[in-house]
């Protein structure tokens, strides 16, 4: 959303972030680097392919909780501003009654 001022070939910046950045503050977060060195175990469990294997299942586990965590911020953001704009009352005939100051 851009708001155009009189002359036609500016744009007022400063409002159109103000009004897009609180929107998008957890849209582009990278989840933390995870690292984890897995325990030594027997009977071929711990060739470097399985070694990798386990590292790679520890990693997309915190990483789906991290985006779990991210989502459930996200939503409950929303559900505010949601509030928020239910908080005003809308009345159809309202434009016909006495407006207070």
């Amino acid at each position: 959303m851009f708001v155009i001022s009189l002359n036609m070939t500016m744009v007022d910046i400063y409002v159109s972030l103000h009004s897009y950045l609180p929107r998008n503050t957890f849209q582009y977060v990278k989840p933390p680097k995870f690292d984890f060195e897995p325990k030594y175990k027997k009977k071929g469990k711990s060739k470097a392919g399985k070694i990798e294997q386990r590292k790679q299942a520890v990693r997309d586990q915190h990483k789906r909780t991290f985006i779990k965590d991210v989502k459930q911020i996200q939503q409950l953001a929303a559900e505010e501003e949601t509030q928020e704009k239910a908080a005003v009352e809308y009345d159809v005939l309202g434009r016909f009654s006495k407006k207070s100051s």
